[in-house]
């Protein structure tokens, strides 16, 4: 069989695509008469490398600590679909039921799966892969799609062992559901060369899922990704949450579908050099989204917003100048997720009581956009909230929490708030320190527990009289024994961390200033500190 050199297979699909350029595009022909389409929760994330994919359904991430990327409605999506030569290609990486839901009584589904089939197909029979470890063709399809092929005369049919250029003859769409042992090279070249020569091919599964029970499970060796080398695609796996899933949070959906009317579909654009450009592109193409990046974070801003910023390049200085400061406080022992850029990205979301939530990225909410851009522009710093919630991922990911006894997790993200504005010369919070002096007159250790500012202010007892060189000592101890694994398993140990920890860091038994703020100490954390000179923060 002729193969074409990917270059010339490149011209070509390009001069094809010019000279259709009227005629409907793939995903309008599919979503027809749709207005809304509720896919299962369970999706992966799946990259388009070819850009003649199109989106078939997208999603909204659901922005987490757990979210590499938190950007809505944008790529990557859960399924794409498009030409390739003269054939049809599709990848669905949604949860496979989809396929199988003919009673889930939501008539849009229904338009779309048989439309998605009837253009696939394009006359022919329907065959499915079962040389993978495919399920059965009635069920990778029931229901409603499953009437249809027998409706329409598609003559289902099994194809067992290796797919074959003689036995993909006379097909109109080729079925890989849910497959997850190996495919050979001359597999993927039938197969190519029936989808170049006019066949369909719909490839089904979850790429993290399907790869936990793969033979290997090397992301290079599952089908899809194989498959997507060459017609356009890429699974991105750990971006699964599956409920009940090792990776995943119980009853949290990945994914949430927008109607289709509401989508643009736009792409997310990367620009690490010359950051100023992007008010241009930005204005040039307002359907995609951009993330300017500097050597350790990245920035994502609405659109509108890029052309009012003083300059694009100070700000992501300035990101990158808070990064290294708050690593400083733990001696760069264990950066927060394993050194990955931080980024920084808007969210548009109706949910109350949060303004910006830490994890990578750092979501914001949308409006918070301008507070952003007006604090760079008028006083040339970055906000308390910025500045807060990168801290939450110091405490949480480089130190495990180990040294964060409970309720005080607001605390521990404003000590590298205080650090860093110190350092960079930018303002304090209003609050900080106020509830401290009044706590330590008349200690509850209730309130302490509860209360976001009253730990911090008494901290900030110890750093006026002795300084930050004895809690970055502290907090270094703790970032290296996390990077090596420890977890500490009650508040009781860490408790006892914070006290020893900090006394150890600075030379300093702080036991009784502990003791008296509310903390238990026990007596051998007293016999461990004796040996340092006694705190001399005056107790009442």
């Amino acid at each position: 069989m002729l193969r074409l050199p990917l270059r010339l297979l490149v011209i070509c699909c390009a001069l094809t695509a010019t000279a259709f350029a009227q005629e409907p595009a793939p995903r309008d022909i599919v979503t027809d008469g749709c207005s809304l389409v509720s896919p299962f929760n369970v999706m992966s994330a799946t990259v388009a490398t070819s850009e003649n994919l199109y989106p078939l359904i997208w999603g909204s991430e659901l922005a987490s600590s757990s979210d590499t990327r938190g950007l809505q409605g944008t790529k990557p999506a859960p399924a794409w679909l498009g030409t390739y030569g003269s054939g049809r290609v599709a990848i669905w990486d949604g949860h496979p039921a989809f396929f199988t839901a003919g009673a889930d009584g939501r008539d849009d589904n229904d338009r779309l799966r048989t439309q998605l089939i009837d253009w696939l197909r394009d006359g022919g029979s329907v065959a499915f892969a079962r040389g993978h470890g495919e399920k059965p063709m009635g069920e990778v399809f029931s229901g409603v799609p499953w009437q249809h092929l027998l409706d329409g005369s598609a003559e289902p049919h099994e194809i067992d062992g290796e797919l074959t250029t003689e036995n993909l003859a006379g097909s109109g769409l080729l079925v890989i559901g849910s497959s997850w042992q190996r495919i050979t090279e001359s597999e993927l070249d039938a197969v190519e060369d029936y989808v170049l020569n006019g066949g369909g091919l719909l490839v089904i599964g979850i790429g993290w899922a399907y790869s936990g029970y793969a033979d290997d499970p090397d992301p290079d060796q599952y089908i899809p990704n194989r498959l997507g080398e060459r017609f356009g695609w890429r699974v991105q796996f750990s971006t699964i949450k599956d409920p009940g899933s090792p990776m995943g949070e119980a009853g949290t959906p990945a994914f949430s579908v927008l109607p289709l009317e509401q989508y643009n579909p736009g792409r997310i654009v990367v620009i690490l050099e010359d950051p100023d450009s992007v008010v241009q592109r930005a204005a040039d193409n307002p359907q995609d989204i951009f993330v300017v990046e500097g050597e350790h974070t990245g920035l994502c801003l609405p659109n509108e917003y890029w052309g009012q910023l003083e300059s694009v390049g100070g700000i992501i200085g300035l990101f990158d100048e808070m990064y290294v400061s708050h690593n400083l406080l733990i001696g760069n022992a264990n950066p927060p997720y394993d050194g990955a850029k931080q980024w920084f990205v808007p969210q548009q979301s109706d949910e109350p009581g949060w303004y910006m939530h830490s994890g990578n990225p750092v979501v914001y909410k949308q409006y918070a956009a301008k507070d952003i851009v007006e604090t760079y522009n008028n006083e040339h710093r970055l906000g308390w909230g910025i500045v807060h919630e990168l801290g939450h991922n110091m405490h949480i990911s480089s130190c495990g929490n180990n040294m964060v006894p409970d309720g005080t997790g607001e605390n521990w993200a404003n000590v590298w708030s205080v650090w860093t504005n110190n350092a960079m010369g930018w303002p304090n919070h209003e609050n900080y320190g106020r509830a401290g002096g009044d706590y330590h007159e008349h200690p509850d250790y209730a309130k302490l527990s509860s209360d976001n500012w009253i730990l911090l202010g008494c901290l900030d007892m110890i750093w006026q009289r002795y300084g930050w060189d004895g809690m970055q000592a502290f907090l270094t101890d703790v970032a290296t024994r996390r990077a090596a694994g420890e977890k500490l398993k009650d508040n009781a140990e860490r408790q006892r961390l914070l006290i020893e920890g900090m006394s150890i860091g600075y030379g300093i038994d702080f036991s009784e200033l502990f003791a008296h703020w509310g903390f238990p100490v026990s007596d051998e954390t007293r016999e461990l500190l004796s040996k340092y000179p006694k705190n001399d923060i005056p107790i009442p």
